[in-house]
């Protein structure tokens, strides 16, 4: 019995030691403060990363700004690559050219959209997005945000501090004031507290980077690693072919492109992504629901203190999907959203069920292609210049574009002295 209490004493003194040494290295290191941490590093470059990218070094002026999921990420982007006529690079493409046309033939007057959707995009992840877009002086004068349920029910996240938008954004900007919110199991606040208060956790995306860098020139030294660009480097096809959940969530140029022909399933074949969506709605968190609707009326009182116009549309998404949601749940859906509309003011427009959308439009049960999203901006153009609201908040942003043009031009005229 001594000789298993005195094995019992030595890992619980060890644990001490080790306990005391991590809390004292992290007191001084947060008194100290001698890393300085990139926000805009990550170990990789995902959607959200690309997003901030473009965000950071796109200097010439918006006026408006699109948020959502890949359903507008497709739409948008499909429609622009069959108007310019060639597949575009999902990786740094961030334009709407093709909704821009569109709303300057119809109302007159210039547009410049930012599509800031990313993939599984839910109204936390577009609240922090565009509080990034202004922190990094990007402020659109309108925004179009397109909505469907899958980003209120999803059954494969645990919370929404797991999505990869949330991960590479609160790098960026202060996300405490939703982090807590958002953790909605005991362990993930747990997780979110320590973060907040232990410099080391804090710091935990930063050291792993620092240590992998650390690795790759050890190996690079002894001669253990292929030199950067060389034959022996694993494509991204091959690699993920080899090892297919190592980064999932990264976004490689070339990657990922915008078809600009439109593809579609034979007639009669089920879509292959159903699957994927009943494991989404099985089992609907209604808590994750209501705090997502939540975070809708929260993005919009951030654009009402930015002086930002907000248009919300409900996506169009198939028959075959809705059937998925379980009984009265898409009601309840549009019923939520209708009610956030006009406690805030704000317009609401419905683009699902209309009719005008056939099987061929889409590449799945949600996906529109470069038909269905030729279709979709037609539909949203023609909607929002029938609405007087919107037609009035869309030419005062064509008219605050056109200033700021000017603006810019006459800078540009005195500091080179023309």
């Amino acid at each position: 019995m001594v000789i298993q209490r005195k094995n019992l004493i030595a890992p619980a003194g060890a644990f001490a030691v080790a306990l005391f040494l991590f809390v004292a290295i992290n007191a001084i290191l947060a008194w100290t403060q001698p890393f300085a941490a990139d926000p805009f590093a990550y170990p990789i470059r995902t959607w959200s990363w690309w997003t901030t990218d473009t965000l950071r070094h796109d200097d010439a002026p918006i006026n408006l700004a699109v948020l959502g999921s890949s359903l507008t990420v497709t739409a948008l982007s499909e429609s622009d690559a069959g108007y310019l006529g060639k597949k575009l690079d999902m990786a740094s493409y961030r334009s709407a050219k093709f909704l821009d046309a569109q709303l300057s033939s119809k109302i007159g007057g210039n547009f410049r959209s930012l599509n800031l959707s990313s993939p599984g995009q839910m109204p936390s992840d577009a609240y922090l997005t565009l509080k990034t877009a202004l922190a990094l002086g990007k402020r659109p004068d309108v925004i179009v945000y397109g909505l469907a349920p899958r980003d209120f029910f999803d059954g494969t996240l645990a919370d929404a501090t797991q999505t990869e938008a949330f991960k590479v954004l609160e790098r960026v900007v202060d996300a405490t004031d939703c982090a807590q919110e958002l953790a909605s199991s005991p362990w993930s606040r747990l997780a979110q507290a320590a973060k907040e208060r232990l410099y080391l956790l804090r710091l935990a995306t930063d050291l792993q980077m620092w240590a992998q860098r650390l690795g790759e020139r050890v190996l690079l030294a002894a001669g253990l690693s292929a030199p950067q660009k060389s034959e022996f480097q694993w494509t991204w096809k091959e690699r993920c072919k080899l090892l297919p959940f190592y980064h999932p969530m990264e976004v490689i140029p070339g990657m990922m492109l915008a078809d600009n022909h439109a593809t579609f399933l034979p007639h009669g074949v089920p879509p292959l992504d159903l699957a994927s969506y009943r494991s989404r709605y099985r089992n609907p968190d209604f808590k994750i629901y209501a705090q997502q609707m939540h975070f809708v009326e929260r993005l919009i009182a951030l654009c009402h203190k930015e002086n930002i116009s907000i248009i919300l549309v409900n996506m169009p998404i198939r028959q075959c999907n809705i059937d998925l949601l379980p009984p009265a749940m898409h009601a309840q859906y549009l019923s939520d959203l209708s009610a956030i509309a006009a406690r805030r003011s704000v317009a609401f427009f419905n683009l699902c069920g209309s009719g005008d959308y056939k099987d061929e439009d889409y590449r799945d049960s949600v996906h529109l292609n470069a038909t269905g999203g030729r279709k979709f901006v037609n539909q949203l153009v023609q909607m929002v210049a029938a609405n007087d609201k919107t037609l009035a908040q869309l030419k005062l942003a064509s008219t605050k574009l056109k200033n700021a043009a000017i603006a810019g031009l006459k800078s540009t005229t005195a500091k080179t002295g023309m």
